[in-house]
């Protein structure tokens, strides 16, 4: 019995020494990591995302990992952040983690002196980047565990509206506004682009990539579903 179990862990601690990031093909980012206080907190995630899908990973964002299905959940790679800040710095350090905890890479370590918080994880993202970029990711094709896997986020599956009824209110962030509705919740954060009425939209809700533009005096956001072009007034308070 003993030289079975022995034989066991053997293989399957060769089966993970195997492993690497290039084995996945899709790398599963949270809204919120344990450091914030809410999704998307300074733009972190957002910005992560962004950054990571120039270097050639597939990103998908879930409120949280649980809403994952249970028998796909070894098929993806997950980023987990170690946040080493302190009152004079923003440090943090970024994992890739399979789905047993183990850390398959981590980046060297991102830090900024910047007092604003927003300003200051822009400025770590970038830097942790240098570091990832060296690896160069690349997924080689190994078949996934499960043929069927799919995130099952109710964000991903369904598209939640605007209501043109519903006022948001503009706050001003850098490059930008964020929209805030009256609970208050952040929905939507809007980057300006080089025309004083358009921005980018980064909708919250439904984790979707936009555009807002002022048309007749009225503020409209289009975004593209399952291959459809949707149109949305919103109500916007400045």
């Amino acid at each position: 019995m003993k030289k079975i179990f022995y034989l066991l862990s053997f293989i399957a601690f060769s089966s993970y020494a195997q492993q690497s990031i290039n084995d996945f093909k899709t790398t599963i980012l949270p809204l919120k990591f344990d450091f914030q206080e809410e999704n998307n907190q300074y733009r972190f995630n957002s910005s992560l995302k962004f950054e990571l899908e120039k270097l050639g990973f597939k990103i998908l964002t879930t409120p949280s990992i649980h809403e994952i299905n249970i028998q796909s959940k070894c098929d993806y790679l997950y980023l987990d952040v170690k946040n080493l800040s302190n009152s004079l710095s923003t440090k943090v350090q970024l994992n890739f983690v399979d789905c047993n905890g183990n850390v398959l890479f981590q980046s060297e370590e991102a830090k900024s002196k910047e007092k604003a918080k927003e300003k200051a994880f822009k400025e770590v993202v970038k830097l942790l980047m240098v570091s990832i970029k060296d690896i160069n990711y690349q997924y080689n094709g190994k078949e996934a565990h499960s043929s069927t896997s799919e995130v099952t986020s109710r964000n991903q599956n369904k598209f939640v509206p605007f209501d043109a009824s519903q006022t948001l209110y503009a706050q001003k962030i850098e490059n930008g506004f964020q929209l805030i509705d009256t609970t208050p919740k952040v929905v939507m954060n809007m980057t300006q682009t080089s025309r004083p009425d358009t921005f980018m939209a980064e909708d919250l809700i439904n984790q979707r990539s936009g555009i807002v533009f002022k048309k007749d005096n009225l503020w409209i956001y289009e975004v593209v579903v399952e291959g459809k072009t949707l149109t949305y007034t919103l109500n916007i308070k400045f």
